[in-house]
């Protein structure tokens, strides 16, 4: 979320439904590198700046100012995640559009703070309709094959993690993606228990 000095509207406006989480923009770049914000901060005003000139020579006008503070807000968050979880599994759009917030991702595969091995597309399906019982049945089923997962003393966490993993609305996923999900979830779950 960002915070109130940034935009005093995001906060009790934000959309939280089915969050696990929130944390406020300054406690994830507070898990970051002062450089490495930095150059996230460059390379966000450079795909502004590219937008920008084609959207120009499209007779259109500049994005909003709000895009800067929103990639911002997308890639520190991102960054911030991966650093505090050991682990980032970025769920994405097959297309994120040219001039969409999410469309920024470049920002953070450009400063090298993922690559694209950690991207997982969704929506792509062929055209054909998904079967979103089907799924998350097999986003289900892969999860309950992931070691950390079986390890887990808790079978109340096991429940959290799975009920998490139930709710998630993506596209066909790989067997590791589920499994990468629940690995930087179970130790958050687990201490949420034991607090």
């Amino acid at each position: 979320t960002l915070d109130a000095h940034l935009d005093p509207e995001h906060h009790p406006n934000a959309d939280r439904e089915g969050a696990a989480a929130e944390l406020w923009l300054s406690e994830l770049e507070a898990l970051l590198e002062p450089r490495v914000v930095g150059e996230l901060e460059a390379e966000v005003e450079e795909l502004l700046a590219r937008k920008d000139a084609v959207r120009e020579a499209e007779g259109k006008a500049p994005l909003r100012s709000y895009y800067r503070q929103y990639a911002l807000l997308q890639e520190v968050t991102k960054a911030g995640v991966k650093a505090l979880c050991g682990g980032l599994t970025l769920c994405h759009s097959c297309d994120p559009g040219r001039d969409t917030v999410t469309s920024f991702y470049e920002a953070g595969l450009a400063v090298g703070l993922y690559d694209r091995g950690e991207v997982c597309a969704f929506g792509a399906n062929d055209g054909a309709a998904a079967d979103e019982g089907a799924r998350k049945s097999a986003s289900v089923r892969a999860l309950s094959r992931s070691p950390l997962y079986r390890s887990s003393a808790s079978t109340a966490v096991q429940r959290r993690a799975t009920a998490m993993v139930a709710q998630l609305d993506v596209g066909p996923l790989q067997e590791q993606q589920p499994q990468k999900l629940v690995e930087s979830w179970l130790p958050s779950l687990s201490a949420s228990k034991a607090a």
